[in-house]
């Protein structure tokens, strides 16, 4: 207990500190809050997804980046904290900034609470799969510049099939197209979606142990 309050109190330090994490959650804030003052409902799928491929993938890659340059870890790594605790702490405030924002693009767009539940549930593994990428960014990557290479060309890919999605009459097999179809089903009937839900799950329970295994070879880097 006495090593995650001293993971827990670290974390919010380093949060309140990176600048870099206000930048990454502004931009969908204010994305949605440009969309919002357009259209008094957004596309909330859109936004959702947005805020799923930035903001745990980059918070992750902030905050792990962070700490390689500081190479804090060590001197925890003396008191006793695992580098598999400090990996925890930081998926585990990345997911909550994430779901935070879900949860309240959710409710500007008025949508019912068992609907909204639905939703951030649905949303959880692909937070985690998006947040285990951002890590293994973070291992192969010495700053915060090199960083962003790494996840230019998702963010890159992720826009690009967004805008084809809204100019083709037929998607087709796009991920953003099954990520509209999910999030309509789940405002429908949150249930008819559990096929595709423990889909979801299984490729991250595939994904983090993946990434676990490129963190502790990349582990002396910290």
């Amino acid at each position: 207990m006495r090593l995650w309050r001293m993971i827990f109190y670290k974390e919010v330090h380093q949060l309140l500190t990176n600048g870099a994490i206000y930048w990454i959650t502004l931009v969908p804030y204010a994305t949605f809050l440009m969309i919002f003052m357009i259209d008094n409902r957004p596309d909330l799928p859109f936004i959702i997804a947005l805020a799923l491929v930035l903001m745990p993938m980059q918070i992750m890659a902030s905050l792990l980046v962070e700490e390689k340059e500081l190479h804090a870890w060590r001197v925890f790594d003396q008191s006793g904290v695992s580098f598999l605790l400090l990996l925890a702490g930081k998926a585990m405030i990345s997911l909550f900034i994430t779901v935070v924002f879900i949860t309240l693009a959710i409710w500007v767009s008025e949508v019912a609470i068992i609907h909204a539940i639905g939703i951030v549930v649905f949303t959880v593994p692909i937070a985690v799969f998006f947040a285990s990428v951002g890590a293994v960014a973070a291992a192969f990557s010495n700053n915060r510049l090199e960083v962003g290479f790494w996840e230019g060309p998702v963010f890159l890919l992720f826009i690009s099939q967004a805008i084809i999605y809204q100019n083709l009459s037929e998607p087709g097999i796009l991920p953003m197209a099954h990520f509209d179809k999910a999030i309509a089903n789940i405002i429908a009937n949150p249930f008819s979606v559990v096929g595709e839900f423990l889909v979801l799950c299984l490729f991250a329970f595939i994904c983090v142990p993946v990434a676990l295994h490129l963190l502790n070879r990349k582990k002396h880097s910290f």
